[in-house]
C-alpha cells in the first residue's frame, strides 16, 4: 500500500470507527459511545506511526549472518515470565488466559 493509498484509506476507516462507537450498528458493543467517538482526533491513528508498521525498516538478510540463528525449543515458562514482566498481564493464570485468547 503507498502513502497516498494509506492516506485515503484512514479516512474512511476513521470515519467508520467513530460510526461504530457512536452508533453500534453491529451490537458488538456493550453499548454506543457517542462521547468517546466524538473525542477521537482526526488525525488518529498517526499515519507516521502506521506506515512504520507497514513498511518497516529491516536489516537486508545478505547483512544477517545466519549461522548466528539458533532453532530451539520454546520454553513456554521463560516466555510467560517475559510477558509478565513487559506487559504486566499478572499471574500465569492471567497469561494462560491472555495466550488462549489471542493466539
Amino acid at each position: 500500500m503507498t502513502r497516498h493509498e494509506l492516506d485515503a484509506y484512514l479516512v474512511s476507516w476513521h470515519e467508520g470507527l467513530c460510526t461504530h462507537l457512536a452508533t453500534n450498528p453491529d451490537g458488538l458493543l456493550q453499548k454506543c459511545y457517542p462521547k468517546l467517538a466524538s473525542h477521537i482526533s482526526s488525525h488518529f491513528p498517526n499515519i507516521e506511526t502506521l506506515y512504520l508498521y507497514a513498511r518497516p525498516v529491516v536489516s537486508p538478510l545478505h547483512s544477517v549472518s545466519r549461522s548466528d540463528w539458533v532453532v530451539r525449543d520454546i520454553n513456554v515458562q521463560q516466555l510467560a515470565q517475559l510477558c509478565d514482566w513487559c506487559f504486566s498481564w499478572g499471574t500465569l493464570l492471567g497469561i494462560a488466559k491472555t495466550f488462549i485468547k489471542v493466539v
